[in-house]
């Protein structure tokens, strides 16, 4: 459990007169949020150094006017050492408080009466996602620190770097480029140099943004594979590598070597260097298959929408022998790829192709039989 310090304890009055929501509203977001297993922040005061944090607290079910939140039984923190003022409610795009009037406070819960109405106080330009379970190596130069993904924009990663490492945020030169690897499970989801945005010694936090060049996974080509666009559209879905949430497009177009999606600017969840360790691709009539799969560019298909290419890095040969044959058929109708040979026909076509040429048939042939 850890605390996070508040610099925007006035936001509310900041905001001169803010959107409201209704406390009726604020319960079913509450709800949703214990449906989920989720959490909300606790806006409190330490009044011994007055100055304002968050804490992260789980919700009860809430009913009524009346809520109670917890914090894990085993934390460090003592909630009776702080004044609650508030629940803050971050969706990643949209931050809403309502004020509370606290009942009861005990060591690791608090119970607190709900006002008629909250604020909405802010309506970020792009959503940020929670994270959970994704371990960060960051290295510059001589510097190595170990930290945890906390969350991420479709720009920027927030690495909060363990009490453990060696080096803290500080100790990173912001003018500097640092590179930056995740792992989900010991699986690396993301490898690539990035740009210092801050760093926050207090919380132990460093905002980094990915540098979005395009990379190389394979050798350019004179002739590229022809990009396809099946009918109907195949549909690529698979579990996010940093938020755990599942995620499905539709697919624009495709190769035997990749394929490319179009997402929303503001609600973007890739980027360049994400690695996808299993991406699931449906077509019609039942064919599926299972893949890994790299994020390999962004580009900026039209207003407000993003194009990003992802190249395939991993398939079994069985799969992949199917996908090829579906991608030769769409782009040309006399091509295809079986595993029945005709034999015979196989020979005819060394012998007339000149494949089998008279020098090397001649070595061949004590061996026909």
């Amino acid at each position: 459990m850890t605390i996070i310090p508040f610099r925007h304890g006035t936001l509310t009055r900041d905001q001169g007169s803010p959107p409201k929501v209704s406390q009726r509203q604020f319960i079913n977001l509450l709800n949703h949020l214990h449906f989920m297993g989720e959490h909300c922040f606790a806006h409190v005061t330490y009044p011994l150094l007055n100055e304002d944090f968050l804490i992260r607290v789980q919700p009860d079910p809430c009913q009524g006017d009346e809520i109670t939140c917890r914090i894990p039984e085993n934390s460090p923190i003592d909630l009776r050492s702080y004044h609650v003022e508030e629940l803050i409610i971050d969706d990643g795009k949209t931050i809403m408080n309502m004020p509370l009037s606290v009942i009861r406070v005990e060591n690791h819960l608090f119970s607190a009466r709900l006002d008629a109405r909250g604020f909405v106080l802010g309506d970020r330009q792009v959503r940020r996602f929670q994270c959970s379970m994704v371990d960060a190596q960051l290295s510059q130069g001589r510097i190595e620190a170990q930290g945890m993904l906390e969350d991420f924009t479709p720009t920027g990663l927030r690495i909060r770097v363990v009490d453990s490492s060696v080096a803290d945020p500080t100790s990173f030169d912001p003018a500097r480029k640092v590179q930056v690897s995740l792992f989900r499970e010991g699986k690396a989801v993301f490898s690539g140099e990035c740009s210092i945005v801050r760093r926050e010694d207090l919380s132990r936090a460093i905002i980094v943004a990915p540098i979005a060049i395009q990379q190389s996974r394979f050798k350019g080509r004179k002739l590229r594979n022809p990009r396809l666009s099946l009918v109907p559209t195949p549909k690529a879905f698979f579990t996010h590598p940093f938020s755990g949430k599942r995620v499905t497009y539709e697919i624009v177009d495709i190769t035997t070597a990749g394929f490319s999606v179009h997402e929303s600017a503001d609600a973007s969840v890739l980027m360049p260097g994400m690695i996808i360790p299993d991406v699931t691709i449906l077509y019609a009539g039942g064919f599926k298959m299972s893949c890994a799969a790299q994020v390999i560019y962004r580009l900026g298909a039209r207003k407000h929408l993003f194009r990003f290419g992802l190249a395939i890095i991993d398939c079994d040969i069985f799969t992949y022998s199917r996908f090829f044959d579906i991608c030769s058929s769409a782009n040309d109708v006399h091509a295809n790829l079986s595993r029945e040979v005709d034999m015979n026909s196989l020979w005819q076509f060394f012998f007339e192709s000149g494949f089998i040429y008279p020098r090397k048939y001649t070595s061949l042939s004590q061996y026909k039989d």
